[in-house]
């Protein structure tokens, strides 16, 4: 695993979205296919009266997936969408027109500085916004390939390691933490690898992201 479960355990943190309501924070979002997992994970950053980067993240499956992606995964998401820990939508792919309403929505809330995005998707996604009039945070693209990722990881991993990133304890980014595993080139750069995990890593991909 690329991360240490000891650490994981202990940055986890009891704290509500409540209380981040109206906190400057960054996003990323990963968007799945029929079979990945959808992921928005969103980053606070520290203020006077608290002095750690929290996390939050969500996640989406489409609703024709949940028993099928259950029992191949070996994971309850169906208690998961049951305890709100995740969101589904109709069909049997997640609709990207739901989730740019949703990050719309979310910028009523809380103050959203910018958004990584897988690159290659970006402009149909900010298209399609556009054309529903939604007020999205400003999209930026980010790389899947060690240039983009690699610092990413050094700088997550320095704020995990030296516990000033905590986490909620969310059931299912712990899930990923705990599947997660690096591919590492020659020059010894690292990136989250989902075709070497055994189980899905979407959302710790959106949070080094």
């Amino acid at each position: 695993p690329a991360l240490s479960p000891e650490v994981w355990e202990a940055t986890e943190s009891e704290y509500t979205w409540e209380s981040l309501r109206g906190r400057e924070c960054v996003a990323a979002l990963d968007l799945g296919s029929t079979t990945d997992l959808t992921s928005l994970t969103l980053e606070f950053m520290p203020t006077q009266k608290d002095p750690y980067s929290r996390l939050w993240p969500f996640f989406w499956l489409p609703e024709e997936q949940i028993d099928i992606r259950t029992e191949k995964d070996r994971v309850p998401y169906r208690t998961w969408l049951d305890h709100g820990y995740l969101k589904s939508t109709p069909g049997s792919a997640v609709s990207r027109l739901f989730v740019a309403q949703f990050l719309a929505g979310l910028m009523d809330q809380v103050v959203i500085k910018g958004c990584a995005y897988d690159a290659w998707r970006i402009e149909d996604f900010n298209t399609m916004a556009k054309d529903e009039g939604l007020r999205l945070p400003q999209m930026i693209a980010f790389g899947q390939g060690f240039k983009s990722m690699a610092p990413a990881v050094d700088a997550f991993e320095e704020k995990f390691i030296s516990r000033r990133l905590r986490h909620p304890g969310h059931p299912i980014l712990s899930m990923c933490a705990a599947n997660c595993v690096y591919d590492t080139s020659p020059a010894g750069d690292r990136k989250p690898n989902k075709a070497k995990a055994t189980g899905r890593i979407d959302g710790l991909v959106t949070t080094v992201m």
